[in-house]
C-alpha cells in the first residue's frame, strides 16, 4: 500500500517524485506483473485548504483473482 498524497513535498531540487507503480515496473519481472499495489492519492490537498471538501482515489494493480 502506497500513500502518495504528499508527492509534492519534495525538498531537494535535484530529486523528483517517483511513484510506487513506476518503481515496481522499473524492477522488471517477476515483480512488475506479480506484486499487488494499492496506490492512494487525494484531490483535497490543495493550496487553499478547502475545509470540509474531500476526494481521492485508489489505483489497484496486479490484484490476484478471487478463488
Amino acid at each position: 500500500m502506497a500513500d502518495e498524497v504528499y508527492q509534492d513535498n519534495i525538498y531537494l531540487e535535484d530529486r523528483g517524485f517517483v511513484s510506487m507503480r513506476k518503481a515496481l515496473l522499473d524492477m522488471g519481472e517477476p515483480y512488475a506483473s506479480e506484486c499487488e499495489i494499492f496506490s492512494i492519492n487525494s484531490i483535497s490537498k490543495g493550496l487553499l485548504g478547502e475545509c470540509g471538501l474531500r476526494g481521492g482515489y485508489v489505483e489497484c494493480m496486479n490484484l490476484s483473482p478471487l478463488a
